[in-house]
């Protein structure tokens, strides 16, 4: 039996640009992730706890992290083994500016950790993205992949070492 929920709703939580990415993700803790941008760019997360009496709740992760606002529609998470988790999207470098880079907005598995940004272009020293596709997962060693289309067409690999 198929049952529609409306998650904003259930979490009194902010609405999504209605032309903007959607994603989403489960832990192994059996916590619920869904991730959008909303019309101000902030990236957020509709998130269940794995607790039966759990409620929905709306985490605004730009504002938890201080971060940059996102452009375009790429939108990429994953989570790891050791209980971090990883939201990618793409960002304008600055204001004015047209260059586009792939930031992370990352939670470490402490229970007491806050959520960062990482320009991940420009810790790798990358190539800017075109700002429309993105996608990201790691593998059990622990290497992480985040992956995009230049403005060339070619596909880039933003690649960390475990």
């Amino acid at each position: 039996m198929w049952v529609d929920n409306d998650l904003t709703a259930f979490a009194d939580g902010t609405s999504a640009d209605v032309g903007g990415p959607l994603d989403g993700y489960s832990e192994s803790d059996r916590s619920q992730h869904v991730n959008f941008v909303d019309d101000n760019g902030h990236v957020h997360e509709l998130y269940r706890s794995p607790d039966p009496a759990a409620q929905w709740v709306d985490n605004d992760l730009t504002a938890l992290a201080g971060g940059t606002p996102a452009f375009g529609a790429g939108l990429a998470q994953y989570s790891q083994g050791d209980g971090s988790q990883h939201v990618d999207f793409n960002a304008l470098t600055g204001v004015g500016s047209s260059t586009v880079h792939v930031h992370e907005l990352y939670r470490s598995p402490d229970p007491a950790a806050q959520w960062v940004d990482n320009d991940l272009t420009a810790l790798a020293g990358g190539t800017p993205a075109l700002g429309n596709q993105l996608s990201g997962y790691s593998q059990s060693d622990g290497s992480q992949h985040v992956n995009f289309i230049d403005e060339n067409g070619h596909v880039h690999e933003l690649y960390g070492s475990p």
